[in-house]
């Protein structure tokens, strides 16, 4: 749903099409090139979207009034970003060359378009990501370790 709540957003045929929340009216298409997990600005003037593996994604934008579509960054991790009135927050790819205990969390700012790091993450990021509307909290999935013991009782009964 439009923040504006005229328009349902949806995904079909590998593209984000958008349709007259009332009914009736011809779907109009947004993307052209693929994507999904997509989520509109604020102000309702683009779509930032992903195009790839879910695992690592691009993130990439297209104007809601139509236009190119354009890379914003290379990657993101497993579905992480969140788009807020400022920026968008997310969890960038990683490699195996890294520090896997920790991950940083980045903001990418509208205004400078630069991307930082903010924090860091301890454990392995899983699918799910999302910032409070105040933009003071985060709230982000993470994998766990799975361990188990084997215990050999003698003489049970």
């Amino acid at each position: 749903m439009s923040r504006d709540g005229k328009s349902i957003y949806f995904e079909s045929k590998g593209d984000i099409w958008k349709k007259p929340a009332g009914g009736g009216g011809i779907p109009e298409r947004i993307t052209r090139k693929g994507g999904s997990n997509f989520k509109e600005t604020f102000d309702g003037r683009f779509f930032y979207y992903l195009k790839g593996d879910p695992e690592i994604a691009g993130l990439w934008k297209v104007s809601m009034d139509g236009g190119e579509e354009s890379q914003v960054l290379k990657s993101v991790c497993r579905l992480n970003f969140a788009v807020v009135d400022k920026g968008i927050y997310l969890i960038p790819s990683f490699d195996s060359s890294l520090n896997e205990e920790s991950f940083p969390v980045q903001f990418f700012s509208f205004a400078t378009e630069k991307v930082g790091t903010i924090a860091e993450i301890r454990g392995q990021p899983a699918y799910g990501f999302s910032v409070s509307p105040d933009c003071r909290w985060l709230l982000y999935a993470q994998y766990e370790p799975f361990g188990g013991d084997l215990w050999m009782v003698e003489n049970f009964r």
